[in-house]
């Protein structure tokens, strides 16, 4: 899937990704206020810059073996009230829980070593 692929679609609700995705490219649902429900292959280990940004997400639990969040990736997400993260992320980019209002806490892994 290419960079900001579905950016923008405002009435797109759920997605579902293909097995053997290993990226969520950059941007790719960025603006996809109404987006609340996706399925993410446990084969995807990361999550690129702006990825989820501005999605209508409440809860979202990642796969096993997600290792990266970049910059921004969920940033202005206000319904986000929780997620879940596993124990192979490693690293948090900058900014990538900022104007998420709704969430009220997060665990951080041991794992993770850069925030």
């Amino acid at each position: 899937m290419g960079t900001y692929i579905f950016a923008g679609c405002t009435s797109l609700q759920k997605a579902v990704l293909p097995e053997g995705r290993i990226n969520i490219t950059e941007g790719t649902f960025k603006n996809c206020s109404s987006l609340s429900e996706i399925y993410i292959p446990d084969s995807v280990q990361y999550i690129r810059k702006y990825a989820f940004y501005n999605t209508g997400f409440v809860e979202m639990t990642l796969p096993d073996n997600v290792e990266l969040i970049e910059d921004y990736a969920f940033t202005n997400s206000v319904s986000l009230k929780s997620i879940t993260l596993n124990d192979k992320l490693t690293s948090i980019g900058q900014q990538s829980f900022r104007y998420c209002d709704a969430l009220t806490g997060i665990t951080i892994p041991d794992s993770v070593t850069s925030l």
